[in-house]
């Protein structure tokens, strides 16, 4: 399950990350056009007043986000390091990031993220991608039909010329119904062992031939 926040208008997210240096505070604001926030529940903006800034973490445990065009970045020093040592230190990050002040003794703490403004809070289905699953298949072609018949066992039944007979699980013990493979289909055994065959249009779109030994997870 995932809610999802996101700003409507542009410019209304900004970032504040803080460094410490020997009891010294410097912060980076840094402004953003457009940000999204995903919660695992739904999140509570009951409290939320568009005209005040906000920590997105106010709304409940953020547990992803999406900043995007970052629009502007300031920096605010304290005011014991001299303008030179600015100058210094924001070459250094410019450069080399977060490991470069590390390096120069300034200690990155955190990152709070504030937003302004309208907001749409929206229920967002979760995306899933299928796993990838290894098939073995054989074409049934007029000169393997013994290959065929090796590949398939007992799952084979009558064969002609033309056609063969595939038996698959779906069909039940009985074996009573039977699916017909034509010349050039491609019988496919699936991850649970059955046979069932696929036209070969069907087939060359969906699966490509590989050498390779694959240890099949279900």
């Amino acid at each position: 399950m995932t809610w999802r926040v996101s700003t409507r208008e542009k410019k209304n997210v900004t970032q504040i990350e803080t460094y410490t240096h020997f009891g010294l505070t410097a912060t980076r604001e840094v402004g953003w056009r457009w940000g999204k926030w995903k919660y695992d529940t739904k999140p509570d903006l009951s409290i939320y007043n568009e005209n005040d800034q906000h920590d997105v973490y106010d709304f409940g445990e953020v547990t992803d986000s999406d900043l995007d065009d970052g629009c502007w970045a300031e920096w605010n020093w304290p005011e014991e390091v001299s303008a030179e040592e600015r100058d210094r230190l924001e070459e250094i990050y410019n450069e080399e990031g977060d490991e470069g002040l590390e390096d120069a003794d300034w200690s990155f703490e955190d990152t709070e993220t504030f937003v302004t403004g309208p907001l749409d809070v929206e229920f967002v289905p979760d995306n899933y991608v299928k796993k990838p699953i290894v098939i073995q298949a054989v074409k049934f072609t007029a000169d393997n039909i013994e290959g065929l018949r090796e590949f398939c066992g007992d799952a084979l039944g009558a064969v002609t010329e033309t056609e063969a007979h595939i038996r698959t699980l779906e069909d039940g013990s009985e074996h009573q119904v039977e699916h017909i493979a034509t010349l050039g289909d491609y019988v496919i055994k699936g991850i649970r062992g059955e046979f069932y065959p696929c036209k070969p249009d069907i087939f060359e779109a969906s699966y490509e031939s590989t050498w390779r030994e694959y240890t099949q997870n279900v």
